[in-house]
């Protein structure tokens, strides 16, 4: 029985520190190989990924269904028909108007993915933190994506439309502008769909030293804290901290995360459980 206890112990250990390297790293390979298969590969590490949380959660507060779930399903459903509809449309308008140069450079295709990730990352940052920091307008919207008390799957979607649409389009836009190849585009973007997905899970994965340079769930977390002096940091959406590094916002507290200590840290009346006043309040004051 102890000996049973004893492997169990040392497989969640195991898969604390080394399962989103491997997850990653596979996701990579098999991405590489197989980009026309992008979208079955992301929901399959997705539904992986909710498996996890049931297993190994971070916090075990966080998991089953709650009065959130319908709301953030709701959601995320809203984001991916947005998300499809302007991507499809951003590159059929653009290269119908002639708009796409032709600038980008025959670089070896790791290279390019990697230009294209730094690249994608600016817009979505400077518009994350303009949301935060400088615009209220903006803050009504992004709000609805921070009202959750907890950090799991679902959060990582639940967005208001407006919101997913300025993340397309500022992410996507100038990699089609400055004429980035399709499969750099697909690879990229894939990516940083896998970590946007993954850096909400609620999986009890360690890697402080990726956290550096990748937008982990460890370090993402911090940017749901009811604390404003935490969650004005992180704003990198993707899948590379860098920006946030660059522009001095990188932070990750040595402490662990509270359960308790997610959602927003102004919510004042926000319209928590009522899906129609989250989507309109930023519109018109009818809600």
């Amino acid at each position: 029985m102890k000996t049973d206890k004893s492997l169990k112990r040392s497989i969640e250990c195991t898969i604390k520190d080394f399962g989103f390297p491997f997850l990653l790293m596979t996701y990579t390979m098999t991405l590489w190989f197989f980009p026309q298969s992008a979208t079955f590969l992301l929901l399959a590490f997705a539904v992986a990924g909710m498996a996890l949380e049931k297993w190994i959660p971070y916090h075990a507060e966080w998991q089953g269904i709650k009065t959130d779930s319908k709301i953030d399903a709701i959601f995320s459903g809203l984001t991916i028909l947005v998300s499809v509809i302007l991507k499809s449309g951003t590159t059929v308008v653009l290269s119908r108007a002639g708009m796409e140069s032709h600038v980008w450079p025959s670089w070896p295709l790791p290279i390019s993915v990697l230009v294209a990730l730094v690249i994608s990352g600016l817009g979505p940052y400077l518009l994350h933190r303009a949301a935060h920091e400088w615009s209220a307008i903006m803050w009504q919207v992004h709000a609805v994506h921070h009202a959750p008390d907890r950090v799991y799957s679902l959060n990582a979607m639940r967005t208001h439309p407006l919101n997913a649409a300025w993340n397309v389009l500022a992410g996507l836009g100038p990699l089609l502008l400055l004429g980035a190849d399709s499969q750099t585009i697909l690879i990229a973007g894939s990516l940083n769909n896998f970590f946007s997905i993954f850096n909400h899970m609620n999986i009890d994965f360690r890697n402080p030293m990726l956290s550096i340079f990748f937008n982990t769930s460890e370090l993402h977390r911090w940017h749901h804290s009811t604390k404003q002096e935490l969650g004005d940091k992180n704003y990198s959406s993707g899948a590379i901290a860098l920006w946030d590094h660059v522009f001095g916002t990188w932070r990750l507290p040595a402490e662990r995360f509270k359960s308790n200590g997610a959602g927003l840290f102004a919510a004042n009346d926000f319209p928590g459980y009522s899906l129609s006043k989250q989507l309109l309040r930023p519109i018109c004051r009818c809600a």
